[in-house]
């Protein structure tokens, strides 16, 4: 029994439900992933104008959220932080407002990995979010593509990921804001 005279069970089923419910009122207001190439341009020329990085259209990344694991699961959870949790993969526009929200992998999967089988993941790859076509960068006359910016890339990543160089210096040894490539999928590592 808890302070609130209910039992664990009770409470976790109460929690479970208010929240299927708060993101079935709430998903289309605050969580909606754009479907129109009008749509990702408006996020697109959001990330130009107020962080100076044309062509984005997301920023993409993992958090490893803290749990205690379930009974009989071995290794599932543990993860390479040396704790048990699961993985919240969110993708947000220029303002910090959630795009795609994926919840619930296994600790022990990294961002690649659980990427790789996201529904966003296989959107991008399929085309079916109507991701936009390349334009010129600013100043510039050859088309680049657009891209969603990322720690990392995984073995199994899609066109439109830009990978930061997590340690990437100038000469004078400061750090630069550059991305690694687009990394097209012929291009990143078998």
């Amino acid at each position: 029994m808890t302070v609130f005279l209910l039992g664990k069970t009770t409470i976790c089923h109460i929690i479970h439900e208010t929240c299927a419910a708060l993101y079935a009122i709430l998903k289309d207001e605050f969580l909606k992933i754009p479907s129109t190439t009008e749509e990702w341009v408006t996020v697109a020329d959001r990330f130009e104008q107020r962080w100076n990085f044309p062509n984005c259209c997301g920023a993409l990344d993992g958090k490893h959220i803290a749990i205690q694991a379930p009974a009989h699961c071995g290794s599932e959870y543990f993860n390479y932080k040396k704790f048990n949790s699961i993985v919240l993969m969110a993708m947000v526009d220029a303002d910090y407002k959630f795009l795609f929200v994926e919840v619930g992998a296994y600790g022990r999967e990294s961002d690649g990995g659980v990427f790789a089988r996201c529904p966003l993941s296989a959107a991008l790859a399929d085309n079916s979010i109507n991701f936009p076509t390349p334009r010129p960068l600013p100043h510039e006359a050859d088309p680049m593509p657009f891209a969603i910016t990322s720690k990392k890339c995984s073995r199994k990543c899609v066109r439109h990921m830009c990978i930061a160089f997590p340690n990437s210096q100038t000469a004078n040894g400061r750090k630069t804001g550059l991305c690694k490539s687009y990394c097209p999928r012929d291009l990143c590592p078998a």
